[in-house]
C-alpha cells in the first residue's frame, strides 16, 4: 500500500504554493499529482508562431506584502518582472471610456452624461447599506442608478458571466467592482482623466516570455521526484482516505489538498450535494494584428450586446516598450455557459472588423477554457460553504479558484495554499 501523508491534486499555483509551504516548514512527506504533462494549469503559457501567450490575461496583482516578498525575493523574480501601469478602457459607441466606466462619465455624450449623473444621484438619495438577499441586478440599480447599469454594468456582465444579472449573487464582487462616492463621481464627470481605481491599477509581468515563469520558479524550489505528471484521478474515497488514478495506482493519505474543480471533485468522490455547479466556458481567439493608434490599451471591455466579444487584450502592452514584439498580438474573449453555444471564428472575425480597433489581423489559434468563471447564484455562499466544511471534516481541503469554486486571482490562490498548510500543521 502506497501512503503519502500530504497529497496535493493539481500542479497549478495553489498546489505548487502548498508544496512550497510544506518544504519551507521542513515537512517533506508530500506529493503533487497532476493530470497534464506540464505545470501551471491555467497559469501556464504556450507558443504559436514565435509568440508566447497566456490563457488570456494573467496580470499579476500583488497587494499582500507577504506574497510580494515570496515572489520577488524568495522566488528571486525581482529582476525578471516589470511593473506595468494598467491602461484599460470601455469601447462604448465608438468611444474609448477610461476604466472604470462609472468614474469616467466625462467621456460620454453630454446628454448621456446628464442622464447617468441624474440617475446616480436619485439612487444615492434612497440608498441604504442593506445587501441581504439582493442579486447583482438590484445591487447595480441601488449603487449606480439605472443609466450606468444599463450602459455598462448589465450588458458587460451578462456577456462575461453568460448569465442574467437577476440570477447572480453579489459575493463574487469584492475588489472586482469598484464602488464610488457621489463627490468623486461628480468631479470626474466634469473633467477628463484616467483612474487608478480598482485592484488592477498596476501589475507585474515577466520581462521575457509569459506568466508560466511563476509556476516554473515554484517548481525549481521543489524536489522533482515529488511531482507526478499524467496522473488523472478517477476516484476519491474520503472515508478510506485514498485517491485512485487512471493507471490503477492507489495512494493513501492523511491530508488531501484538492485544487481540481470542485464540481469534478464532488463527482469523483461520489458525493451528491443538492447544488447545481455553474461556470462559464471562455473561448479565446488569439490573433496577430496592428492596433490602431487610438487603441493603446492593455485591454478593452466591449459591453455592446450585439457582439459576442466581451474583452480584447494586447499582450504587447503587458510589457515595457523595449521588451515588446514587433507585431501586436491579442487575446479576444467570448463566453458561454455550455459547449453548444461557443463562438465561431467567422462571427468573431466579422465583429473585429466592425469594432475596427485592430487592422490586418490573422488568427493564430483558438483555446477553450472550461471551467473559466464560476457563476455565483444567490445561494452560492451557503451551499459552497457547506460542501467545503463537509470535506474538511474528513481532512480534505479543497482550495484555490476552482477547488473552492470561487472568483479569485493568482495572489489569492497562493495565499490559499499557504493558509491551508498552516491549518494542517496547526491541527497537529
Amino acid at each position: 500500500m502506497k501512503k503519502i501523508k500530504n497529497v496535493i491534486l493539481g500542479a497549478g499555483l495553489t498546489g505548487l504554493s502548498s508544496a512550497y509551504e510544506f518544504e519551507k516548514r521542513g515537512i517533506l512527506d508530500w506529493a503533487i499529482f497532476e493530470k497534464e504533462s506540464f505545470l501551471g494549469g491555467l497559469c501556464s503559457s504556450f507558443e504559436v508562431d514565435n509568440y508566447i501567450m497566456d490563457y488570456t490575461g494573467h496580470a499579476l496583482h500583488l497587494k499582500s506584502e507577504k506574497i510580494k516578498n515570496l515572489i520577488l525575493d524568495e522566488l528571486d523574480l525581482k529582476d525578471e518582472l516589470d511593473t506595468i501601469t494598467r491602461k484599460a478602457a470601455i469601447f462604448y459607441k465608438k468611444r474609448f471610456i477610461p476604466y472604470p466606466f462609472q468614474l469616467n462619465l466625462y467621456y460620454l455624450p453630454i446628454e448621456e452624461r446628464i442622464e447617468a449623473l441624474t440617475d446616480f444621484i436619485e439612487a444615492y438619495k434612497i440608498k441604504d447599506d442593506n445587501l441581504n438577499g439582493i442579486n447583482f441586478y438590484q445591487f447595480c440599480l441601488k449603487y449606480f442608478g439605472k443609466a450606468i447599469s444599463e450602459k455598462f454594468m448589465f450588458p458587460y456582465n451578462e456577456k462575461l458571466w453568460a448569465t442574467s444579472p437577476k440570477e447572480m449573487g453579489i459575493e463574487w464582487m469584492g475588489r472586482f467592482v469598484p464602488k464610488i462616492e457621489i463627490k468623486e463621481l461628480i468631479e470626474r464627470s466634469l473633467k477628463p482623466g484616467e483612474s487608478d481605481v480598482g485592484y488592477n491599477a498596476s501589475f507585474y509581468y515577466p520581462k521575457k516570455g509569459g506568466i508560466d515563469i511563476l509556476p516554473k520558479r515554484f517548481a525549481e524550489k521543489l524536489p522533482e521526484e515529488s511531482i507526478f505528471f499524467q496522473k488523472e484521478v478517477v476516484k476519491i474515497d474520503i472515508y478510506e482516505k485514498y485517491v485512485e488514478f487512471k493507471d490503477k495506482e492507489r495512494v493513501y493519505y492523511d491530508n488531501l489538498i484538492n485544487t481540481i474543480p470542485l464540481s469534478k471533485f464532488v463527482e469523483l468522490s461520489d458525493m451528491s450535494p443538492n447544488y447545481k455547479f455553474r461556470n462559464t466556458i471562455v473561448r479565446a481567439f488569439f490573433i496577430e494584428g496592428d492596433a490602431q493608434e487610438s487603441f493603446y490599451h492593455t485591454w478593452l471591455y466591449i459591453p455592446d450586446r450585439m457582439k459576442r466579444i466581451y474583452r480584447i487584450g494586447n499582450f504587447n502592452k503587458f510589457k515595457v516598450p523595449e521588451n515588446r514584439c514587433k507585431k501586436d498580438f491579442f487575446y479576444v474573449e467570448t463566453s458561454a455557459i455550455d459547449e453548444t453555444n461557443l463562438a465561431e471564428w467567422e462571427e468573431i472575425k466579422k465583429e473585429l472588423e466592425e469594432i475596427g480597433v485592430i487592422e490586418n489581423f490573422r488568427l493564430l489559434t483558438i483555446k477553450d477554457i472550461n471551467p473559466a468563471y464560476v457563476v455565483y447564484d444567490i445561494n452560492w455562499g451557503e451551499n459552497i460553504g457547506n460542501i467545503l466544511t463537509m470535506f474538511k471534516k474528513h481532512d480534505v481541503y479543497t482550495i484555490g479558484r476552482y477547488g473552492a469554486w470561487k472568483y479569485d486571482a493568482m495572489e489569492g490562490n497562493i495565499l490559499d495554499g499557504i493558509a491551508t498548510v498552516s491549518a494542517i500543521v496547526g491541527k497537529g
